[in-house]
């Protein structure tokens, strides 16, 4: 049966779940947008995407370095490769820091610690879901385009055109909630939130 795909507006969040050996795609139609996404078992969100150690696994194995990876990995000591990606039209991401802005980023940034925050919005779209959690898994941030230059993170314009996408297969029967970025303050989304489309190959 083909699922309908899944808009996320900007600046919001919405929640899914796969099984293992379904495909999902998440696309960026109206132009370079990151998205902030969660993962982790759907019958035990302890056992979650590790950004860390995903990294640190992939470029043992020789599938990935610090901007792009192909299997993601739930963190010690189950270490479960929970989804693979199968193709990356976008190529550049944030896979080894798995914070994501919230209240405190946008009060040190900008004095403004009411901004919309991928944080806050992906909390509570778990919760409303029924995960009573208190804090946000590490997020996976797609797209979001960083450099390192004298021992400091400089954060680019996502290096991608309208239209580019990025496609997971689950390994795993998986909860997944992603954020359209907020961020309207900097060039992580060139300064304009924009909505993400999520679609389910066959």
């Amino acid at each position: 049966m083909t699922r309908e795909d899944i808009q996320i507006e900007a600046e919001s969040a919405e929640s899914f779940t796969v099984r293992a050996g379904e495909r999902f795609r998440i696309h960026a139609d109206e132009g370079p947008q990151v998205a902030d996404a969660v993962f982790f078992l759907e019958n035990d969100p302890q056992i979650s995407y590790a950004s860390d150690m995903s990294v640190i696994v992939n470029q043992i194995e020789g599938t990935g370095d610090l901007w792009a990876i192909e299997t993601l990995y739930s963190r010690p000591p189950d270490m479960r490769p929970l989804l693979t990606i199968t193709d990356d039209q976008m190529g550049r991401h944030f896979p080894w820091a798995g914070g994501m802005c919230c209240s405190l980023l946008y009060n040190l940034a900008v004095d403004d610690p009411d901004h919309p925050n991928c944080a806050d919005t992906l909390l509570a779209e778990l919760r409303a879901h029924g995960y009573d959690l208190r804090t946000v898994p590490d997020v996976f941030n797609i797209g979001m385009n960083v450099d390192i230059e004298d021992d400091e993170l400089v954060y680019r314009s996502p290096a991608f055109d309208a239209g580019a996408s990025i496609e997971f297969e689950a390994l795993e029967d998986l909860f997944v909630a992603i954020s359209a970025c907020p961020n309207d303050t900097s060039v992580v989304n060139e300064f304009e939130p924009k909505p993400l489309r999520i679609s389910f190959p066959d």
